[in-house]
């Protein structure tokens, strides 16, 4: 069974481009999850299989791009 999760830019921060996402998603920048308020980032979902699918939420939250 898959599970999706979206997650949101911590503590302030936005991203105009996917280009941009994806690079602080590769640097281990923090982020939020929107199911559990809990911060995380790339590491906390590398022992996860396959069937868990990333999505960050960017530019004021109106776009998306699957990061995992």
């Amino acid at each position: 069974m898959s599970t999706y999760t979206t997650v949101t830019p911590a503590y302030g921060a936005d991203y105009k481009t996917q280009k941009e996402v994806r690079e602080a998603w590769d640097a281990g920048k923090d982020f939020r999850d929107a199911r559990t308020l809990q911060y995380c980032s790339k590491r906390d979902f590398e022992n996860e299989g396959p069937d868990v699918h990333v999505s960050v939420r960017y530019s004021k939250l109106t776009k998306v791009v699957n990061v995992r």
